[in-house]
């Protein structure tokens, strides 16, 4: 079954439970990866187990609760609109990128000097703030 990975960051509140969103302002840890699988009479799905799994673990609750299985009907053939993706290409090559193999993914920002990769998960020695807010249309 063709699948695909879809990295992107929660910007608003969760309806259905509390840590499957953020209500805006800093969302700088709020990155999120959901999944997607082709079916032949209806394209692409929304598939999000990680979130069941998060609840889960979370609230202490079993796997087979009702609650849980509310979640996981909801999680598998549809999406909260609270959460917008960016990339979902995988094996990217940045253009200028010192000598090394392509990035897997793009989910956290990246930065480089023109000898090396800067390692974006060292707080240390880097830095990044994503924020969102609402806005009127």
């Amino acid at each position: 079954m063709p699948a695909c990975e879809i990295y992107g960051v929660r910007l608003a509140a969760s309806g259905l439970w509390p840590s499957l969103g953020r209500s805006g302002g800093d969302v700088t840890t709020a990155q999120h990866c959901r999944a997607e699988a082709w079916l032949d009479r209806h394209g692409w799905l929304a598939i999000d187990p990680a979130d069941v799994r998060k609840v889960v673990l979370e609230q202490k609750l079993p796997a087979n609760s009702p609650p849980i299985a509310a979640l996981a009907d909801t999680q598998f053939g549809g999406a909260e609109g609270n959460w917008a993706g960016y990339n979902s290409v995988p094996r990217i090559a940045l253009k200028g990128a010192p000598q090394q193999p392509a990035f897997r993914f793009l989910m956290y920002p990246t930065a480089m000097t023109p000898s090396r990769v800067i390692d974006s998960v060292d707080p240390a020695n880097f830095a990044y703030r994503i924020s969102s807010r609402e806005v009127g249309v």
